[in-house]
């Protein structure tokens, strides 16, 4: 089965009185439907307790609706396509027959994706109402589905299906009416239509009109119609499977791995229907990729999609994407789709994950599933466990007290201390004071300083009286920035002596990262103005003039003005040129007297990378100064500093500087980091600049491999067209293979490999073994199987297996199927390499 299959259900067939779920006709009506966008529709059902009368071609009319497929929508075009009458007439009937309560109207969330200003659907039974009395007057099913086809077809140019006009209907169900009309043998032909351009005419139909998921659909019919033929013509359907599997390959080339962002933006600035997102989404084939759209597209799909990507989710191969995307999906997710969510998480193959995402996503679970939940939990580690208790004594004070005492109670290493650290984090906010002195007794049988004091940093705003203890653990930290760090967040509880005491601990300090930290919160502290020639002293015992001009710029704006005027002379005293400018800057960004004075010394700065840093700090305050700032990042030299400076720019660029960077990001000669520019720069551009970035990630195809591998199949060919009976020739070919596996092996190493997980991985694995095949070993489902699994393979790879692959074709088909194949492969290449 197709993974299409689980977004686009196969249509019931024509006639069918099976009734589906109300949660299946729903999702069938939104899929499969124009560009499958979700609606905003009223599903109120017709009123069929209320007679309905129609006079003779008003019923006429209403029985030639049961011919369309059940569930789907359609338009005034597509009614008057059947009725052979004016779209305006069509309407009017339908507007009226909506009013009646005989059809349905859908009003679209996004009316700007669809090209029609109303689309109806007729309710199951009153189709099935229709499609009886169709057949009833001397119709026969595939009569009435063959009429309809021709109706259509009356309105292509010369016949070709890829002309037709949307309707909003047929390109969704045209492969499934010539199926009930039993013209299988048109769909074959009609997915091999050439378009003026040389491009495949039905994908150019298809792709013009947003119907591509579609197209895979029917793709998908037609290779299962290729294989269900096999019987009655082995050749011909061997030919077609090998066709739709190039097809298949190539279109994964069209498709292309856009930067991951990319397709989230197209989304949410409506280049692409949420269903051309999902149609891109199912085709590739790299997990890691797949899992980073997935990403970009949990917050630009409609909720009505969600059902569908926790099915996705679940099909995850990577436990660590299954947590990541279950996290960024619950902020969004409805209350009822909680218990599938938990589901899922109780699936996760390790109680590290499971905890994991209980803990993010603790804040969005029902109260009802408190239970649910706290089950799981108990399920877990001891340590995991406590990790989700973080979570839930946020999200649920009231549990405090059982997570709490587990902690107390468990042995010694049972719970890492990292974690039970975390946990102390969670609760600090709602002990009471009952509690505190157990908490107090965790805290002290910790070993770090650093942690302890953390912990009862976290206590202080709730529990005032631990200022103490909570200083002296703070004072003992040996670790200079870990010190700096616990002494800014204490210093607004800090007595004056106190104060002094933090700062004699300062003066000893050597990393000038550790000052950077904590002197603004003492400058900020009411006992400033005492402390201002200590923190001068401190700041001046700084080696480096780059250090030294950070701090003094960091605690300029607390100084007073005869302070601040020293702190100007002292750095216009600085001998390092980079210090001076950066220094200066930063004053000026805070006090406008000192702007001429930076700019003057930024205009001799040659380094860009200072430039940017420069003309960055000033455009904090100063607008006016970001293209400046635009400029310098522009000139940059090192690549990964610039992707930097594109970083913070980004999100203030106008529509015009983002261009700017598109043109920048064009010449850049390594992939990866121009993908990094484009991945900055995506989440601000207009719909416009979107379709830039994606011509600008378009493949070129080489010929190379293309044409390489039909010189081989040329080769065989020849040799294939030699006089030998049908035993010599198979004889030939199998005698070629000189590595086989025994039967056994062989059948264990397949199903070992259609095992794995990952279907890359699967169709390379495939790939290596196929020389090691006697064609005689594998049945024709193997073929099938293994066919389907090689497209997971890129288009070039994918090719170079076309020659592994025909001693086996020879076998399972007649010898001229290299013929078919060459044929093939011409028709592929030009149809594709646009």
């Amino acid at each position: 089965m197709s993974r299409l299959d689980t977004i686009l259900p196969p249509l019931a067939p024509a006639g069918s009185t099976d009734e589906s779920s109300p949660v299946a006709e729903d999702l069938a009506s939104r899929l499969v439907s124009d560009r499958m966008q979700a609606f905003e529709a009223s599903q109120t059902s017709s009123d069929l307790s209320q007679p309905f009368t129609l006079h003779a071609e008003e019923e006429q009319r209403f029985l030639w609706l049961g011919i369309l497929a059940k569930n789907a929508t359609f338009t005034a075009k597509t009614a008057a396509i059947l009725w052979f009458c004016s779209v305006k007439e069509a309407e009017v009937l339908l507007q009226r027959w909506v009013d009646q309560q005989i059809l349905i109207e859908q009003q679209w969330s996004q009316s700007s994706l669809s090209p029609f200003q109303h689309i109806y659907q007729l309710p199951v039974s009153l189709q099935q109402v229709a499609y009886t009395g169709l057949l009833q007057q001397q119709l026969e099913a595939r009569e009435a589905h063959g009429a309809l086809v021709e109706r259509y077809q009356a309105l292509t140019h010369k016949r070709l299906w890829h002309t037709l006009e949307d309707d909003g209907y047929i390109h969704a169900h045209l492969t499934w009416h010539l199926q009930a009309a039993d013209r299988c043998d048109e769909i074959h032909i009609l997915l091999q239509e050439e378009a003026e351009s040389g491009a495949n005419g039905w994908y150019e139909a298809c792709d013009r009109n947003g119907y591509t998921a579609f197209y895979c659909r029917d793709v998908d019919l037609a290779w299962q119609l290729a294989e269900e033929q096999y019987e009655q013509s082995p050749t011909q359907s061997i030919q077609l499977q090998c066709r739709y599997a190039m097809m298949t390959v190539a279109h994964h080339r069209v498709v292309r791995r856009l930067p991951a962002p990319l397709i989230g933006a197209f989304v949410h600035q409506q280049v692409w229907t949420p269903t051309q997102s999902i149609t891109f989404f199912e085709l590739i084939q790299d997990s890691q990729h797949e899992f980073e759209v997935l990403q970009s597209l949990i917050p630009a799909l409609p909720t009505t999609y969600h059902p569908y990507i926790l099915s996705v989710i679940q099909r995850q191969s990577h436990a660590a994407h299954q947590a990541q995307l279950l996290c960024l999906l619950a902020p969004l997710l409805e209350a009822r789709l909680f218990p599938e969510l938990l589901k899922i998480i109780r699936s996760l193959p390790a109680d590290f994950y499971k905890a994991i995402v209980l803990r993010e996503i603790s804040a969005q679970i029902p109260t009802s599933l408190l239970d649910q939940t706290i089950a799981i939990t108990q399920t877990l580690s001891p340590s995991d466990e406590m990790v989700a208790a973080c979570g839930i004594v946020t999200r649920w004070p009231q549990t405090t007290s059982i997570y709490l005492n587990q902690l107390i109670n468990r042995q010694t290493g049972e719970i890492e201390e990292s974690v039970c650290s975390e946990f102390l984090v969670a609760i600090a906010p709602t002990i009471s004071n009952a509690q505190k002195a157990q908490v107090l007794e965790v805290i002290n049988s910790i070993d770090q300083p650093a942690t302890r004091a953390r912990l009862l940093i976290h206590l202080l705003p709730h529990h005032p009286g631990l200022l103490s203890v909570t200083f002296r653990t703070v004072c003992s930290i040996k670790d200079e920035r870990s010190c700096a760090f616990a002494l800014s967040k204490i210093v607004p509880y800090l007595s004056e002596v106190e104060i002094q005491l933090a700062l004699n601990i300062l003066e000893k300090f050597e990393d000038p990262l550790a000052y950077s930290t904590v002197l603004p919160p003492i400058c900020e502290h009411q006992f400033a103005a005492n402390i201002t020639t200590k923190l001068l002293k401190i700041i001046n015992t700084l080696p480096d003039e780059l250090d030294r001009g950070q701090a003094l710029g960091t605690l300029y704006p607390h100084f007073s003005p005869s302070v601040q005027s020293e702190v100007q002379g002292q750095i216009s005293a600085f001998t390092n040129p980079t210090a001076k400018v950066l220094s200066i800057c930063q004053l000026a960004s805070t006090e406008t007297s000192n702007l001429p004075t930076a700019l003057h010394w930024l205009s001799q700065c040659q380094d860009s990378q200072i430039q940017f840093r420069a003309y960055w700090t000033l455009s904090q305050q100063r607008p006016k100064l970001l293209p400046a700032a635009l400029t310098a990042a522009c000139q940059i030299t090192d690549i990964d500093a610039q992707i930097l400076a594109f970083q913070q720019l980004a999100p203030l660029l106008t529509h015009e500087q983002i261009q700017h960077v598109l043109a920048i990001a064009q010449k850049v000669t390594s992939k990866d980091k121009q993908q990094r520019i484009l991945e900055i720069v995506i989440p601000y551009c207009s719909p416009g600049l979107l379709l830039n970035i994606q011509a600008l990630r378009s493949p070129h195809p080489k010929n190379q491999v293309y044409t390489s591998v039909l010189s081989t199949l040329k080769a065989q060919l020849t040799s294939s067209a030699l006089k030998l009976s049908p035993w010599e020739a198979r004889k030939r070919t199998l005698d070629s293979l000189n590595a086989m596996l025994p039967n056994d092996l062989l059948a264990q190493t397949l199903a070992a490999t259609f095992e794995f997980t990952d279907k890359v991985d699967r169709a390379k694995s495939l790939s290596r073994l196929l020389p090691q095949i006697h064609p005689s070993q594998i049945d024709y489902s193997q073929w099938c199987k293994i066919l389907h699994q090689l497209t997971a393979l890129d288009y070039d790879t994918f090719l170079l297996n076309i020659p592994k692959l025909s001693p086996l074709m020879e076998y399972l088909a007649r010898p001229e199927i290299l013929h078919c194949t060459v044929q093939n492969m011409e028709l592929i290449h030009r149809q594709w390499k646009h």
